[in-house]
């Protein structure tokens, strides 16, 4: 009876133990996709807004608010742009802040300075941060 037990229970386990390594494997590139995914949004956003800076223009003017969403049209990983100066939001691709809106605390910081924010959520809409 052994002899019949055995040789099923090691292609059971050798079966699940492949499927296992397969899709570990399998995951391991989607988690390598979406940090890949990721890196490039955050490089695009960082850049898009770096380069702003060389333009010399008056923060939050007609002409600044005008190049935020040419920005956001052609930089994917954007979706909104807001100008912060003392940590406090002085204007959007929207046009300027009525009253200055406190920056959040950045979630994480990028080797080269770029706060990232995570569910930023507009304070109009009075949602709630889960």
């Amino acid at each position: 009876m052994l002899g019949a037990i055995a040789p099923i229970s090691l292609m059971a386990w050798l079966s699940w133990h492949t499927a296992m390594a397969s899709e570990k494997e399998h995951l391991q590139a989607l988690a390598d996709n979406v940090l890949d995914r990721t890196n490039l949004a955050i490089f695009e956003a960082a850049e898009a807004l770096k380069s702003l800076t060389p333009l010399h223009i008056e923060s939050c003017s007609r002409d600044h608010i005008a190049l935020m969403p040419l920005m956001i049209v052609n930089t994917p990983a954007l979706q909104e742009i807001g100008y912060f100066n003392n940590r406090m939001r002085k204007c959007t691709s929207w046009g300027p802040v009525e009253q200055a809106i406190p920056r959040d605390v950045p979630d994480f910081s990028m080797w080269d300075g770029v706060g990232i924010t995570t569910m930023m959520l507009p304070l109009i809409s009075g949602a709630i941060r889960c």
